[in-house]
């Protein structure tokens, strides 16, 4: 139980300064932004055109393919959650 309550503590401190990093580059900021998504494919496309290989297909794909990973990982996560959850209460 400490623990968790330790983690919960670290998990919201990251989250409070991410937050305040965030509303002090957004006020640093003029015209129009990205969306989050555009934002990740401009950055995949830089990285592929520092090593020769930007095309409009290949990042998309290079970006699908984090999203779907970034999914598994979710659900593995959440079914190891739950797993471990049925053993407390067990």
């Amino acid at each position: 139980a400490m623990l968790r309550l330790q983690s919960n503590r670290v998990k919201d401190e990251i989250k409070q300064n991410a937050q305040r990093l965030t509303g002090e580059a957004l006020a640093r900021t003029h015209g129009i932004q990205p969306s989050m998504t555009e934002a990740r494919l401009m950055e995949i496309a830089s990285m592929a055109g520092m090593s020769g290989g930007a095309s409009e297909i290949r990042t998309t794909e290079k970006a699908r393919d984090e999203a779907m990973d970034a999914h598994l990982e979710m659900m593995k996560s959440i079914l190891h959650f739950s797993d471990d959850e049925e053993v407390v209460h067990a």
